[in-house]
């Protein structure tokens, strides 16, 4: 299977090259980040050191443009244009899959449903010129002073976590959306308790009312407070991700990260 010819280029060869290339996307990512935060940001879909949007545009921009690749501007035509068709179909998907913008270039001059916008879509083309003629026949060489034998068990290995990282980062996502309708509905029930207590016919006392909505707001505080470490990663990557559903509750819980890191980081007494 590792060793089946795909266009040229083996099964092998392909995945490591997605591999490196999401480690260096991740790292050019969260280099940004961290330099935009002024504190570290792991920036990345996954928790793990891996950005698989940069490893399979570069994976397509090998396949398809490496024969153009003595071409610069037929190779940053080309790359430009296969990069942003990438993004755009991997934002509709994350869109449809979590209910969930993860980034929004709607502000960005030239962008297309803020999906994709000129500026960046120039970046990848220049980024794709870049590999083909000055990183990628580095990575080659890199890649066969790796015996076989040791890259094949290395391949496993990094399936097996990219796999487990993948599931859970997807458990939490959907945790995070079952969250968001919790804290929705709580909202919810508070106002219309609240309304209640504005209308003369009333079917409970106030005093009752009064406490429901108490206790309503209190369940409401210890959901929005509560830690969830997956989460608070996720928004930290993604800080003008936006919900389609719960875009109010989740700005409500954006809002209270930086609250919540000044109770860490408080000295116990």
């Amino acid at each position: 299977m590792w060793f089946k010819d795909f266009m040229g280029v083996t099964i092998y060869q392909l995945f490591y090259y997605f591999i490196f290339y999401s480690f260096m996307g991740w790292i050019m990512e969260t280099c940004y980040a961290t330099y935009k935060a002024g504190r570290f940001i792991n920036r990345g879909f996954l928790a793990g050191p891996l950005c698989p949007i940069y490893g399979f545009g570069a994976v397509i921009v090998v396949i398809i443009l490496s024969p153009l690749k003595n071409d610069a501007f037929l190779l940053f035509t080309g790359g430009a244009f296969l990069a942003s068709v990438l993004e755009y179909i991997t934002g509709y998907i994350l869109e449809k899959a979590f209910n969930i913008r993860w980034w929004d270039y709607s502000s960005r001059p030239h962008n297309l449903q803020g999906r994709i916008c000129l500026r960046f879509s120039v970046l990848w083309g220049i980024l794709s010129v870049v590999l083909l003629n000055t990183l990628h026949p580095g990575v080659q060489y890199l890649l066969g002073l790796l015996s076989k034998e040791n890259g094949i068990i290395a391949a496993w290995v990094i399936i097996a976590c990219f796999t487990v990282d993948l599931a859970v980062t997807i458990a939490s996502m959907l945790h995070l959306n079952i969250r968001l309708k919790q804290l929705t509905l709580l909202s919810d029930e508070i106002r219309g308790k609240i309304e209640s207590l504005k209308n003369l016919e009333l079917s409970l006392k106030v005093e009752e009312l009064q406490k429901k909505i108490r206790e309503l707001t209190h369940q409401q505080e210890a959901l929005l407070n509560r830690k969830f470490p997956l989460h608070t990663r996720l928004l930290d990557a993604f800080p003008h991700i936006r919900s389609i559903r719960f875009d109010a509750m989740l700005k409500e819980v954006k809002e209270r990260l930086p609250l919540l890191r000044k109770k860490d980081r408080k000295p116990e007494r």
